[in-house]
């Protein structure tokens, strides 16, 4: 099936500042997190081991590691990667928070490639048990990673994340993961992008402390909350694949308080699904 990109249109957003529009993302990214000790009491804990690389180095490890534990520990690393971006985008630092918000990408990517491999009824494929045997491993060499995992992995998230309509999540993953390819490999355009000046073009200068327009914010603050309502989302996944009846109570509740009360509207373009 041949995706296209869907047109919408979009509403002129509300008169909210940035910083508000991240008040609120922040509201959601505490509510989520404080789900994680559910999560924590349903998989076994961490055992301070030795790790088997040969360098007699102790760290806290799991005994029996499966394809749960992963998805526990993608999702730690999805909010806490959420966070983190805020906190960028609160001081300006938009260069830094698009190299993270292409991370988080790749982590949901990475939880519902588990996700799909645990429904099905024939087992993991291929892609996904080479992602199992790698993932537990002390040190992995990126460049045996298949070079058709990433389309696997989109694809793969279009039918867990709105199976009505997959292509909408695959189009709109496509096209984060190209403007923030960019921003990971310190590409010509992103560096630029730091560079303001007056409006003659005086007194230009590279914004390394962080750029102060609300303009140069707010792509990045929408993907953050799309970023957030697919953390919701896998994570309520997670609590019905761990039978944990209070947990994905919670956390329905409060994706529904997502789409209701953040701003996904893109000013002058197509507004991202999140249904």
């Amino acid at each position: 099936m041949s995706c296209k990109d869907s047109n919408r249109s979009a509403e002129l957003p509300g008169t909210l500042s940035e910083g508000q529009h991240l008040d609120s993302i922040e509201v959601f990214i505490e509510a989520i997190s404080q789900t994680l000790v559910s999560f924590e009491n349903a998989v076994d804990k961490p055992e301070f081991t030795t790790i088997p690389d040969g360098s007699g180095a102790r760290h806290f490890r799991y005994k029996s590691p499966g394809p749960r534990i992963i998805q526990y520990l993608l999702l730690v690393r999805i909010i806490s990667g959420c966070r983190a971006t805020l906190i960028l985008l609160r001081q300006g630092h938009v260069a830094e928070a698009a190299v993270l918000l292409r991370t988080i990408d790749d982590f949901i990517g990475d939880f519902v490639l588990v996700e799909e491999a645990l429904r099905s009824l024939t087992g993991p494929n291929a892609i996904q048990q080479k992602f199992f045997d790698n993932y537990f491993l002390e040190s992995m060499d990126p460049t045996k990673q298949p070079v058709t995992r990433r389309q696997k992995v989109q694809a793969a998230e279009g039918r867990l994340l709105n199976p009505d309509n997959p292509c909408d999540v695959v189009v709109l993953s496509r096209k984060i993961d190209q403007l923030y390819d960019a921003a990971v490999h310190g590409d010509y355009s992103t560096a630029m992008d730091l560079y303001v000046s007056n409006s003659d073009g005086s007194d230009g200068r590279f914004e390394v402390m962080g750029v102060k327009s609300d303009g140069a914010i707010t792509v990045h603050r929408l993907n953050l909350a799309f970023a957030v309502h697919r953390a919701c989302a896998i994570a309520l996944e997670l609590s019905i694949g761990l039978r944990l009846r209070n947990a994905c109570e919670r956390l329905y509740r409060i994706l529904r308080k997502i789409n209701d009360e953040v701003d996904f509207t893109i000013p002058g373009a197509e507004q991202p699904s999140t249904s």
